[in-house]
């Protein structure tokens, strides 16, 4: 009973498999998310994504000032936790639309561990996406050596032991990144294996 206990703790509810895919076409944000205080959620946008018309997608938004939804941010603790080192991922590619005016530095960050002690790791350099780029392809690399690691953490365990991940805005390698005010399209989420 103890060991079950302690897998229950330590294994992610879902494993992130090389080649699964969030396309947002079933109309739900697949488990994306933002805190509970936050103003403006993110939202499934039924037409416009990058196929066009009737290509879904999601949106997320920032507000700037100090507050909730000051910083952008989304979650992703479901299909996207689990041990990417494991399972082969060498990158995440997604779509991304910047419809704002300021140009966004787009990082990856995975959390490991428990509420109280987290291992988090996240992309050293950003991809820059500027203000008012139409929908491109974007490439997040996520091997250990792509990754820096908060005081205290380790990008190996970050990497192995994820419990979920976020996209953030940042321009610099730290979380959480800088206020900002935005909306930004986001579609086909995509785990990438390392070449055979």
């Amino acid at each position: 009973a103890a060991a079950a206990l302690v897998l229950t703790v330590t294994l992610p509810a879902h494993a992130v498999v090389p080649g699964q895919v969030d396309t947002f076409e079933n109309g739900t944000t697949l488990g994306w998310g933002v805190g509970a205080n936050h103003p403006v959620p993110p939202t499934v946008m039924a037409t416009g994504g990058p196929a066009g018309t009737g290509d879904h997608y999601m949106q997320v938004q920032a507000i700037g000032g100090g507050g909730p939804a000051s910083r952008l941010a989304v979650r992703n603790g479901a299909q996207w936790a689990g041990d990417y080192t494991a399972a082969g991922i060498t990158a995440l590619t997604m779509d991304i639309f910047n419809f704002g005016p300021s140009d966004l530095s787009l990082r990856l960050l995975f959390e490991a561990g428990s509420p109280t002690l987290t291992d988090r790791a996240w992309s050293t350099v950003p991809v820059l996406v500027p203000g008012g780029s139409g929908w491109r392809s974007v490439v997040f690399p996520v091997t250990a050596s792509d990754l820096s690691a908060a005081s205290g953490s380790q990008v190996a365990d970050a990497l192995a032991g994820a419990v979920a991940i976020r996209l953030f805005h940042g321009t610099l390698p730290l979380f959480p990144g800088e206020a900002v005010v935005v909306t930004v399209g986001v579609d086909n989420i995509t785990a990438v294996p390392e070449p055979a």
